[in-house]
């Protein structure tokens, strides 16, 4: 009697932890909430893109992106706060206003996006307003006709000089000892100048085709190609700068180089001799 009692507690044990189990047990997500969900996260994504590059100061791609971000996912108001704020720095006055009027429509009066979206809508409003300043067209003025003085006669005074004598002497100069260093230096701010030009080419090439792949690349991916254009763009700078030092570096030591080994004859008049000499 006692383990019957015993085995029939056992099974009601066992089928109410069951029940609490299955109760606590999350529901699966059906497609449309999967679907949901994995546009939720690209939409973010997109915004974070584009919130970079609002603060890189390229406004036209960040309001292009945050546009997008938009549409993908139209429960988050920031976004469409952002294609505003992007346009109206890019100049898209326009645009700008659109977006912001529509936030302001779809929004409580008390959320506070509205307090923001109404102070870039009254900035916009002050920078249509100002007053343009109007430069009148100079006032012609009539040229007087001064009669020039009249020059003086010049005196003319022939002095006799004695007839010179001609000494021509020839100095040698020091052996050249710069000229390995002048070609190192400048073979190397070549060398460097081409590099940057490389790299400048290569990263306009990246980001060019960054842009054009950015509605089918992830967060991760687009962040680091943008790493890397970002980086190629800044050794090409590096580059340039160096080579450019290395090259007038280079030029200096050959002009003084030049100056050193100059082979003009020099003529030097004295009162009574003629002097020619030069360097050899």
């Amino acid at each position: 009697m006692i383990f019957r009692y015993l085995s029939s507690s056992l099974l009601i044990a066992s089928l109410l932890l069951a029940q609490a189990t299955a109760f606590a047990r999350p529901a699966p997500l059906t497609a449309e909430a999967k679907a949901a969900k994995e546009t939720a996260h690209e939409a973010a994504v997109v915004a974070k893109q584009a919130k970079a590059y609002y603060e890189q100061k390229q406004f036209s791609l960040a309001a292009e992106l945050y546009r997008r971000a938009y549409l993908l996912n139209q429960t988050r108001p920031e976004f469409l706060y952002g294609v505003g704020r992007s346009e109206q720095m890019a100049g898209h006055l326009p645009a700008a206003r659109e977006a912001l009027e529509n936030l302001r429509r779809l929004l409580p009066a008390n959320h506070p996006l509205q307090a923001k979206a109404a102070a870039s809508l009254v900035e916009m409003q002050e920078i249509v307003a100002e007053p343009i300043i109007v430069i009148p067209p100079p006032v012609p003025v009539t040229p007087t006709f001064v009669e020039p003085a009249a020059a003086p006669t010049p005196v003319v005074v022939h002095v006799e000089a004695p007839k010179p004598t001609m000494v021509v002497t020839q100095t040698p100069i020091e052996p050249n000892t710069g000229h390995a260093w002048t070609q190192a230096a400048m073979w190397s701010g070549g060398v460097l100048v081409v590099s940057a030009v490389v790299l400048a080419i290569w990263a306009e090439v990246d980001r060019s085709a960054l842009d054009a792949d950015l509605g089918n690349i992830r967060g991760a991916d687009a962040v680091s190609r943008q790493r890397t254009v970002n980086t190629m763009s800044t050794g090409s700078v590096i580059a340039a700068a160096a080579g450019a030092g290395a090259l007038a570096l280079g030029l200096y030591w050959r002009i003084g180089e030049q100056a050193a080994s100059l082979r003009t004859p020099l003529l030097t008049a004295g009162p009574t001799a003629l002097a020619l000499t030069w360097r050899f």
